[in-house]
Parts: structure tokens; sequence; C-alpha cells
């Protein structure tokens, strides 16, 4: 009887140190549901709710920082050492971290992805080697027709490769030293691992029509950028039920089922943020803006930059190298294929496109910006959150086609205004990197990746490429340089034309790896145009300071990789890659098979008159931009 009254006792104080520990946790939870910090605007500028939170950063990124009080240590993710103090950006200094992969959650508002598609109830814990395979693989699907087909350095010793052996990487993060201080002076320093932003943090842009119209004039607001981060990211409520649904980035291009994923991932977010918020429907997301951009040019090593510099572990990975927003998406193009898409899908006839269309597609990266954060360095700091996020798109330089749509260039004979107004409008400290080629060599490796009609032959791109200047010369009897060159119809002229690019049916067939997979988008002739690089580059030398430009030499690029690679991060104000990452890159090697077999296919190089008439051709061009940027390297001699 005694051993069983013993037991009993034993139960009953159990029993109540549980209901204790309860009452405990309830309290402790209460107390901090207003998170302050020292500083009554910092204070007042968010409040906390660690419930939500510690759901949103184990479900969704697999993180698992601790719901701590102030003062004790977070559990932040390793970080790399900031190279340096940096330069300052909206009053707040620049530092680095790190990326950590996000796990796809489930959502039935869109399509179920592919088939094997990781889920959000439990991450996945991978080997080393198979998430090099997938992060490669991922890479490789993000390639777009600007680069697809043969390697923009298939003649450069060093530096070319087949897209389907290309090597990418997980970030192995280093542990860094603390993040320089982000003063809490200002209402919007917002701490994005806790708290959820209060009303007056929240801003509208992505559904606003005014501002729609005033991006077109060149008018729009300042965008209020969040200090505490590098890259440019403010924070936007969203209550609309078809967010991610209507994107051109899902109706319209190739990549949809790499887009329908992340989008799956960012409407769970949503959903779950809705449904802890104070009001119906309230939810909120960071969205982010590229902190540079790769405006050109395409066959000229874009795709081979890219993955190089993704392959920092402050530089994000995206859904798609390539977007074409502002130059192919919103404004109607005479490319077919963006008016079929209009046809197949009339939700995306309205124009100018939403700048939410261009957003939605960066989301993802966007949360992968604010889950990564190095510490603050006292109760007086905010965590800074420093990876950047890029847009690779190589014809922003050279192709505003549309340019007539835009409202303040209507009525004019030739663009008043390109591409670079408007980046420089949205994104003003914005870091541009061009990558250029020898231009005749650039148009033969562009007529071996793209052009899809069959028949290939160095004959044959002869023949185009007289077609081609004749075009250009025609036009420029009556019109203005600018007005010739960015002209769709002027660089794509069939009456040129040979009549053999008509004669498909009499053409050999070639395998679909040597040829572009986008369909019809650049029809029939060869891209002349895009070689004349002295014209485009002034249009963007004029809109942006030259310390925000960076050029580069294919030619200089192939011999001197990991040295230009380290003064391109020094300008994006990162600090060094890891050794590792460039013993990979070096791995690498020449291994564009598709283009050498194209090569071989073809008969060699282009014949030795087409290479005169072209270097001909380009020549004055040349001249222009050697004297424009001092530098005679781009004699191309």
């Amino acid at each position: 009887m005694r051993k069983l009254m013993h037991n009993k006792t034993t139960w009953i104080l159990l029993f109540v140190f549980v209901l204790w520990l309860s009452v405990f946790a309830v309290n402790r939870k209460k107390s901090n549901k207003e998170f302050e910090l020292e500083g009554d605007d910092y204070a007042n500028a968010f409040s906390y709710d660690g419930q939500e939170q510690e759901k949103d950063i184990n479900d969704i990124a697999g993180y698992n920082y601790e719901n701590t009080e102030r003062g004790e240590e977070v559990q932040l993710p390793p970080t790399v050492k900031p190279e340096q103090e940096g330069e300052q950006l909206e009053g707040a200094p620049d530092a680095e971290d790190t990326e950590e992969e996000a796990v796809p959650g489930d959502d039935s508002k869109l399509e179920p992805p592919t088939e094997g598609a990781s889920q959000v109830d439990e991450p996945q814990e991978k080997d080393e080697e198979a998430v090099e395979e997938e992060e490669m693989r991922k890479f490789e699907e993000g390639q777009d027709e600007e680069e697809e087909g043969d390697s923009d350095m298939d003649d450069m010793a060093g530096a070319g490769r087949e897209e389907d052996e290309m090597e990418a990487d997980v970030e192995e993060k280093e542990v860094g030293e603390s993040a320089p201080k982000a003063e809490l002076e200002e209402s919007n320093l917002y701490d994005g691992r806790f708290e959820i932003p209060k009303p007056d943090l929240l801003h509208n842009f992505s559904n606003n029509p005014e501002f729609e119209r005033k991006l077109d004039t060149l008018s729009a607001p300042a965008i209020p950028f969040l200090p505490n981060y590098k890259n440019p990211c403010w924070f936007e409520g969203v209550n609309n039920p078809k967010s991610y649904f209507d994107n051109f980035f899902v109706l319209a291009t190739d990549r949809n089922m790499r887009f329908m994923e992340s989008f799956k991932m960012m409407q769970q977010l949503i959903e779950d943020r809705s449904s802890a918020a104070d009001g119906p429907g309230e939810a909120w997301r960071l969205r982010c803006l590229p902190a540079f951009y790769i405006p050109g040019v395409a066959k000229c090593g874009s795709t081979d930059l890219m993955m190089a510099l993704t392959m920092h572990p402050d530089i994000i990975k995206g859904d798609m190298k390539e977007l074409k927003y502002w130059n192919r998406v919103r404004h109607p193009h005479q490319i077919k294929r963006y008016q079929r898409a209009v046809e197949e899908h009339p939700i995306l006839g309205e124009f100018p496109r939403p700048i939410n269309h261009y957003l939605e597609a960066l989301d993802y990266s966007a949360e992968k910006v604010r889950m990564a954060m190095l510490p603050p360095v006292d109760s007086k700091t905010a965590p800074f959150h420093q990876k950047l996020i890029g847009d690779g798109t190589p014809s922003y330089m050279w192709d505003f086609d549309s340019w007539s749509h835009m409202e303040l260039n209507k009525g004019f004979l030739e663009p008043r205004y390109t591409v670079a107004h408007y980046i420089r409008q949205v994104t003003p400290d914005a870091k541009l990197i061009f990558i250029l080629r020898n231009p005749t060599d650039r148009l033969y490796s562009d007529y071996k990746g793209f052009q899809k009609q069959k028949k290939k032959s160095r004959k044959f791109f002869h023949e185009l490429c007289v077609a081609g200047i004749k075009s250009l010369d025609d036009c420029l009897h009556n019109r203005t340089m600018r007005s010739c060159l960015y002209d769709y119809e002027v660089n794509n002229r069939e009456d040129v034309l040979p009549l053999s690019s008509f004669a498909d049916d009499m053409a050999p067939s070639f395998p679909e790896d040597l040829v572009d997979n986008e369909e019809e988008d650049h029809d029939k002739a060869v891209r002349v145009r895009v070689g004349m690089y002295y014209h485009f580059l002034k249009d963007w030398f004029d809109v942006f300071p030259r310390e925000q430009i960076f050029l580069i030499q294919l030619e200089d690029y192939s011999e001197r990789r990991e040295e230009i690679l380290a003064q391109l991060f020094e300008f994006l104000g990162l600090g060094p890659m890891p050794q590792d990452k460039y013993d990979k890159l070096k791995e690498v090697g020449v291994r564009n098979k598709a283009a050498r077999r194209m090569r071989d296919r073809l008969g060699g190089d282009m014949y030795e008159e087409t290479k005169r008439l072209l270097d001909a051709f380009y020549k004055p061009y040349n001249e222009q931009l050697a004297a424009f940027l001092k530098d005679d390297k781009y004699l191309w001699k």
C-alpha cells in the first residue's frame, strides 16, 4: 500500500510540474507579443509573432532559429566574413550573408509540381553530390534562348562549356564576423526573422495603376528600400487571391514548371501569414528588384559569367537567368512567340504588363534574401541582409524594339528613352555588367546557336550576312542610326533574305540539341545590329554613372577569368569568393560538345570572304567604341 501511495504522489507531482510549465510558456509568449528593442522608433516599427515566424522559418526555409529573449544568442545560419565596411546603401553599410535553399511547400491553388518535388513538411537531407547535381540541373534549366545552342565561349580556351555539363554547387557557409552596424534610427529598419511589419512599413507598388502610369512617364516615386538590405527590397501587403495565377512567366515561358514550384511555395507562405494576421486576409511579402544586371551581350559569355557569379555564396541563383521584362514582356513585342502568348492567354493582353509580373518572378529569390542575414553587433543594430539578386538578360542592351509603346516615346522617330531609363528609375544604384566580344565572331556564334530554320551552312551564313548589312544600309539612306537600330522590321526584312531561307523542305534536318529551342524567337535573319556596340552602349552611359558600369572583353575574360571575377565581386561590394569555387571553375574547362559538332557540321569556321566582309562592316563601329572607352583592345585587331 505504501508503495502504491508513493507512486500516486509521484504522478501528482509530475502533473503539477507539467501544468506549471504550460502556464509559464503561455505567459512568456504573451510577454513577448510586443518585442521591444532599444530605441522608440524601432520598437514601434514592428510587432512580434514568434509562433508564426517559427513555422515560417522551419517549414519554408529549413532554418532552425531559436525564439529567444533579447540578450540571448540567436542561432543564425553561418556567414561569410565581410570584406570591409563597404558602400553605403540608403544609410546602411554593406555586409555579407549567405543563401540557404528553401524547400518547396504544398499548395492546392496551382497545378502540382513535377513528380518528385520536395515538400515543405520534411526537408530531406541530401548528400553533397546529389545536391550539386540538382543545383547544376536548376542552373541549366534557368538559361533562356539568348544563350542556348552553343556556348558564348565555344572558341575561348578555359572558359567555354556545354550547358548540360555546367558545374554548380551548394555553398558551404563560413562563420564570419559580426555585421557592420545598421543603426536603429529609422522606423523601417526591420528584423525579418521574427517580426511582422506594421502597416506603415507596407508599400503597394506592384498593383498600383498610378505607379504603373508614372513608370512609363519616368515620374514614379522613389521606392523606400530597406536600409538593412544590401539588395533593393521593401515590404508589401498582399490580399490579392489571384497572386501568381496569371503571371506571364507561368503562362507563356518554357520555364513555367520552375516558376510554378516557386510560386506554390510563395502562395503557401502568404496563406500562412494571412492565417496568423490580425485582420482577415492580411498578409505581407518582401519584394526585391535586382541589384545588378548583365544587359549584354548574347553570345559573348553572359551565361558563363552568370554561372560563375552565382557560385559566390552571396549571389542568389534565380529561377531564370533572363527575364526580359523591361524590353519584351512589359510592352507588345514583334517576336512571334510573344504575340502568340496573348492569343493563347488573353489575360496577358493588358499593356503595359504590370511590374508585378516581374516582381512575382523574383519573389522566391527575395524570400531567400530575407532568410539570410548577418547577426547584429548589439541591441541597437538590425541584422543585415546582404544577398544579391541579378537579372542576366543580355538583350536589354540592344533590343528595345517596342520603344514606341512607351508613353514618353510616342510621336518620335527614334527612342528618346530606353530600357536603361526604366532600370535607373526603379533601381538608381543598380550595377551594370557588360561583356563584349569581337562582333564578327559573335555573329557566327549567334548563327550557330540560334536560327530555327533547318538549313545551316557557311554559304548560307554568308548570304544572311550580306542581306542583313544591305537592310541596315538601305535604312540609313533615309533614317537616323538609332531609328534603324531600334527597329525590328529593319533588322528582320524578309524581302532581302536569300530565297534559300524559305526552302526548309529542301534542307537537311539538324538534331534539336544543335539549335535554339525557342521557336521563332529570332525569325530568319542574322542579328547584325547586335555587334554595333558603340551606339547601344552610349545610350546606357548617358543614363548611368560610369562608376556603376563594369565592362569585360570576352577574349580577356577567357585568359584572366579568376582575376576579373575577383574585380567583379569587389565592384558588387562583396567579399572574395572562396578558393574552392574558383577551383571548380577551373575543372569545368572547354566542354561545349554541341558547339564543336555544329562547327564540324558546318565545315569549320566561316568563309574568309565572310570574315573580311564582317570585319570591314564592323571596323568603324569598333573604332568609335575604342575611342569612346579610351581602350584600343576594343578594336579587335
